[in-house]
C-alpha cells in the first residue's frame, strides 16, 4: 500500500491475514487469576420496602393441575374469547386466556 486508507473490505482482509500468517501478531499471556475485593460489605436483603406493598399475586395464583386448567380454559371460551382479538395486545384487559402455565 502506498499509505492511503482501504477503500474495500477484500484488500483490508487479505493485508490483515497475511500480518496473522506471518507472525507478526501473537497472544497476550493470560491474565492473573484475582479473587475481588468488596469494597464493602453487601447490604442484607430488606424484609420490606418502602413502595413495594402492592399484592403482585399469590402463590396459589396459578393452581396445578389439569382440572385448574381445564375450568381456566372453560372461563376463557365463555367469558373472554369474543374480545380475544381487540384485548390480546392490551396488559391492562383480562384479554387472554392464561393457559400459558399449563
Amino acid at each position: 500500500m502506498d499509505g492511503r486508507f482501504y477503500t474495500v473490505f477484500t484488500p483490508f482482509k487479505r493485508k490483515w491475514l497475511a500480518s496473522l500468517d506471518a507472525g507478526e501478531y501473537g497472544t497476550l499471556p493470560a491474565a492473573p487469576r484475582t479473587q475481588p475485593e468488596l469494597i464493602c460489605p453487601p447490604d442484607p436483603v430488606p424484609e420490606h420496602v418502602a413502595g413495594f406493598d402492592l399484592d403482585h399475586g399469590q402463590p396459589d395464583q396459578w393452581p396445578a393441575g389439569e382440572r385448574h386448567a381445564l375450568r381456566q380454559l372453560a372461563q376463557f371460551v365463555t367469558e373472554r374469547i369474543r374480545n380475544y382479538r381487540r384485548d390480546r395486545d392490551h396488559p391492562a384487559c383480562d384479554g387472554t386466556s392464561r393457559l400459558s402455565p399449563y
